[in-house]
């Protein structure tokens, strides 16, 4: 009996281990240098790496693997400097690299602690390279970039991926289910076997 239930257990593991949530890259933000030497020009640069290459599209599988052209809609940059946080509108942006707009370029000298890319996806049924579907949990996206060493970015250096997470079940939901089902399987044979044990 024991043998069965660790094999139950193990089984449930593997299950939950293969079932979680998942999320794939779409995108990505960036601080870079765009005009170098002193004074310098630094700028955030947010490219949207979706749609099939072979019709025009940016997605660079397998890491960024939706073949959908997806456009991030009513997208916004919140900056976090040393006299607070601003809100830069972007509007909608296509598949593709953002061409740095002038309100996100800044003097080599400004400080960011924080930067924080928010849009919504026009649609949340994507179909990837490999032609399996992925359906997104919500069409609200967010990207948070932090300094990497320090109190402000580093250009060239700091960057966060914009992602999208799957409508799956959640892993804790699946594994409380298992967990569930072996105790009830545990108790189970622990009766049968006081049965046994006593006839």
């Amino acid at each position: 009996m024991l043998t069965s239930t660790r094999t139950l257990f193990v089984t449930m593991l593997a299950f939950c281990g293969i079932s979680q949530a998942s999320t794939i890259d779409i995108g990505l933000i960036s601080f870079d240098v765009l005009i170098p030497g002193t004074p310098g020009v630094n700028a955030f640069n947010i490219s949207n790496f979706t749609g099939d290459p072979g019709t025009g599209g940016f997605a660079l599988p397998p890491d960024f693997p939706v073949f959908t052209s997806l456009s991030f809609l009513f997208s916004t940059l919140t900056l976090v400097d040393t006299t607070g946080a601003h809100v830069i509108p972007l509007g909608d942006i296509g598949s593709g690299p953002l061409i740095p707009p002038s309100s996100v370029h800044f003097p080599d000298t400004a400080l960011f602690s924080k930067a924080t890319f928010s849009a919504t996806l026009d649609q949340t049924s994507l179909t990837l390279f490999d032609g399996s579907t992925f359906a997104a949990a919500s069409s609200a996206i967010e990207a948070v970039i932090l300094p990497s060493s320090g109190n402000s970015f580093v250009a060239g250096t700091d960057f966060a991926v914009i992602t999208v997470s799957s409508s799956e079940p959640r892993t804790f939901t699946l594994v409380s289910a298992g967990l569930g089902a072996l105790l009830i399987w545990a108790l189970w044979g622990r009766r049968f076997s006081q049965e046994d044990q006593g006839s």
